[in-house]
């Protein structure tokens, strides 16, 4: 089955945001005692290789935001280069298959009520149909990293710099990927489309040092 590879992208209608190895404790909880509340969603930190790639690319990718190219890229589109490197070094990357935390609580939703606040941010990760390299919450600093992706055990055609730079916009603005390739020169509202534009475009203009 043909399946699409997409970073920052929007699934299912929802927005899909210091270099080390440190990592935060797993949020797990014991069982609810019966006749209690149930215990909160699991968000899992990023671990082993693929923070390991994952700390490898925010160090390359905050030298490439501060190349010259790639800043004057970004101020030409209206976009601050410091701010977007702002955000990634906030980003607070977590494993997306393993995370059972909801949409909803982890602040990524597209609307207000949004019918898919209650689904589990491991679903994004699971579509046969799509690869999804990761999901960002908007104005916030929560990532959600597919670790195959960032490890490639699976091909993919972006480099993980270009990747967490995507994740930082999304990060930074809140905005979706049609909006974001908007405002870099992309003219339609297809969302796989604007996906691959943002990226190419990145990938253009923000994948060296040069």
């Amino acid at each position: 089955m043909k399946r699409l590879l997409l970073t920052g992208a929007v699934v299912k209608c929802v927005l899909f945001a210091s270099v080390g190895f440190a990592q935060e404790a797993v949020q797990r909880t014991a069982p609810p005692i019966e006749g209690g509340a149930p215990p909160p969603p699991i968000k899992v930190p990023l671990s082993g290789k693929a923070l390991e790639k994952y700390s490898q690319a925010k160090k390359s990718a905050l030298e490439y935001l501060a190349a010259n190219r790639c800043s004057s890229f970004l101020r030409a589109h209206g976009v601050s280069p410091a701010a977007v490197s702002q955000a990634l070094a906030a980003q607070k990357p977590h494993d997306g298959p393993a995370s059972k935390i909801t949409f909803g609580m982890a602040g990524i939703t597209s609307s207000d009520p949004d019918p898919h606040s209650g689904d589990s941010i491991q679903a994004a990760f699971t579509d046969p149909t799509f690869l999804t390299m990761a999901i960002s919450q908007p104005q916030g600093s929560d990532t959600y990293f597919n670790p195959t992706l960032l490890t490639r055990k699976i091909p993919y055609p972006y480099s993980n710099p270009v990747s967490l730079i995507h994740e930082a916009l999304h990060n930074l603005t809140g905005e979706s990927d049609v909006a974001l390739a908007q405002e870099l020169g992309y003219h339609g509202f297809v969302a796989l489309e604007a996906n691959i534009f943002l990226n190419d475009s990145l990938k253009k203009n923000c994948d060296s040092k040069r």
